[in-house]
């Protein structure tokens, strides 16, 4: 089950929209169709059967025919709803490995020329006043969006996609009044539009004899770059009470006066700033590209000074206004506060920005290049091994291709013990020498390292381990190294859980509940922990840290490294405030 839902006001949930998937009933010919249709049969079917049947007691029922429902919701509303048995599944599993192996050997060039309207939510409301007439507010907002290119598939698996994308979006807000003599309307309103463009071409080929992918991203050139534009503005308008926009009696009282003025506090107040910084420029010029970042006619305050943007920005992601108090609900509906922000803009005055990205004049980059070699990749050599300890390994190229080819060359490697009681994580990015404009760049190494370390399970988890008061420990170590071997920054940490936590980890239902199973006929000869939804529930309580411990160390830094470092601080107090 997938939802996703709304906040609205006095704590009232609404459903954007939801899927749900529901299989009944595992029938032996789908296991042997997944079987044929994964990996070939290597993977382990008949240890996970083992693990389902005789582990975890679960009932067999090979009489009882696969079910498999399909559900799609919006606003709490069934709009999709897709039945299968599994005569059916084993009949689409078979028509899907056929189209795949169709798609893998075609060679065609499609052409497409689409556009989409979207309507949001619209919402119309009245009220009666004191003056006998109604004041009417509404909401709404539409979407355009046009598609057109072209896709060019070869034989195997690799294609190109040529395409050029617009977006348009206008957004109003508008209360209106009418007069009693039902001649003349006055209204306020909001007008949000935003503009979006895009012309690049992706390539992509993976060659699976030799582990090899390639995807290569057209830069947009200079005459149709990549852009996003938006602007607000709240205008006050009145007009005679007929679908022509027209005002008799404002000319006749009033000819100097217009139907339509703009809400603000003056020309004054109206401010073009630069959001990009000169050192963002002169590096996005190293790399060939040309990047710009502004505000134009901005009377916000909130944007007057970067310090008053950044503010902005971690407000948007306040543990204080969030429920639950997770990290990831924090960081999820940060971005959501901050799209909702700017998608309904809730302030009077105007403001517009305007984002680019583009090939730069002198020596541009024509397309990014993304090349990385797959033969370490473990899944792909061994995608049965899905116990013990797991790794995977990627090496590969980002070349910013043109005249002069600025080349990176990455290495990525991840590594985990059994149970996740030690695990490695190294990230290497290594910018290759060139030379730009008879000025030569030096090679310039980032290394990053982080290893983990858990202390307190070393051994399978036992049905005891729920019921001490042992505490458990991690130990992190995190190494960032840059340019020169004396430019690092190094973060050890030791977190572990309490004993307050453990306490109070008795007093909730799930563990009471364990307790319960646990007696059960099935399990109180065990000296394992069940594998009930309350027993899984208690063990992550029991193994969620509570008490973290930093020791940072950091060697010449730069000023501005400097500077991000005080806001990071700043963000991480901010969000581990409540916890």
């Amino acid at each position: 089950m997938v939802a996703v839902r709304s906040q609205r006001y006095h704590h009232v949930s609404m459903q954007v929209f939801g899927m749900y998937i529901r299989m009944e009933g595992v029938a032996e010919k789908v296991v042997d169709k997944i079987r044929e249709f994964v990996f070939s049969g290597k993977f382990e079917f008949e240890k996970l059967k083992e693990l389902l049947f005789t582990n975890m007691n679960i009932r067999q029922r090979p009489t009882v025919p696969a079910k498999l429902d399909f559900v799609f919701m919006m606003r709490d509303n069934v709009v999709l709803e897709y039945h299968l048995m599994d005569t059916e599944i084993t009949g689409i599993m078979a028509k899907l490995r056929d189209y795949l192996n169709q798609v893998r050997n075609m060679q065609e060039i499609f052409k497409f020329n689409r556009h989409f309207r979207l309507g949001w939510d619209m919402f119309v409301y009245e009220q009666p006043t004191d003056f006998g007439v109604p004041m009417a507010y509404a909401s709404g907002a539409n979407s355009v969006l046009g598609l057109l290119g072209e896709v060019r598939k070869d034989i195997g698996i690799q294609g190109e996609v040529d395409y050029r994308m617009h977006l348009n979006t206008d957004n109003t807000d508008m209360m209106m009044v009418i007069h009693p003599d039902q001649k003349i309307r006055f209204s306020v309103q909001q007008d949000r539009t935003f503009k979006h463009q895009i012309k690049s071409a992706v390539t992509a080929v993976l060659d699976y004899s030799t582990r090899k992918l390639m995807v290569a991203v057209k830069v947009p050139e200079a005459e149709t770059p990549f852009s996003l534009l938006g602007h607000s503005q709240t205008y006050i308008y009145t007009s005679n009470n007929k679908i022509v926009g027209s005002q008799i009696y404002l000319k006749k009282s009033c000819p100097t006066c217009l139907m339509k003025q703009v809400v603000s506090q003056g020309e004054d107040h109206r401010k073009n700033t630069n959001l990009m910084k000169s050192e963002y420029h002169e590096l996005g010029h190293v790399y060939g590209l040309e990047i710009a970042g502004k505000l134009f006619d901005c009377e916000v305050p909130e944007t007057s000074s970067p310090g008053q943007r950044f503010f902005s920005f971690l407000k948007s992601f306040n543990p204080l206004s969030k429920e639950p108090k997770s990290l990831l609900n924090i960081l999820f509906s940060g971005t959501r506060q901050i799209h909702a922000f700017l998608f309904y803009f809730p302030h009077i005055e105007s403001c517009g920005a305007h984002f680019m990205v583009s090939r730069s004049q002198v020596d541009p980059v024509e397309e990014v290049i993304f090349e990385f070699d797959l033969r370490k990749f473990q899944y792909m050599e061994n995608p049965q091994k899905i116990m013990g300890e797991k790794s995977i390994a990627v090496v590969g190229n980002i070349i910013f291709s043109g005249l002069i080819n600025r080349t990176h060359h990455v290495e990525i490697e991840f590594a985990a013990a059994p149970m996740w009681t030690k695990s490695n994580f190294d990230l290497e990015i290594r910018r290759m020498p060139f030379m730009l404009q008879s000025k030569n760049y030096p090679e310039f190494p980032i290394l990053f390292h982080m290893k983990n370390q858990y202390f307190g399970f070393d051994r399978p988890i036992l049905f005891k381990d729920l019921t001490s008061v042992e505490k458990h420990t991690v130990h992190s170590n995190m190494e960032l190294i840059w340019g020169h071997l004396d430019q690092k920054i190094k973060i050890e940490g030791d977190h572990k859980t309490t004993a307050e936590a453990i306490s109070h980890l008795h007093s909730k239902w799930y563990y009471n509940t364990c307790m319960r199973d646990h007696s059960l006929p099935e399990w109180s000869q065990s000296e394992y922990l069940p594998t009930t939804d309350a027993c899984l529930y208690a063990l992550h309580d029991l193994v969620t840290l509570h008490h973290f411990t930093w020791d940072i160390t950091a060697t010449n830094l730069e000023p501005w490294m400097v500077t991000a470092y005080k806001k990071m601080e700043t963000l991480l107090k901010t969000v581990l405030f409540p916890f």
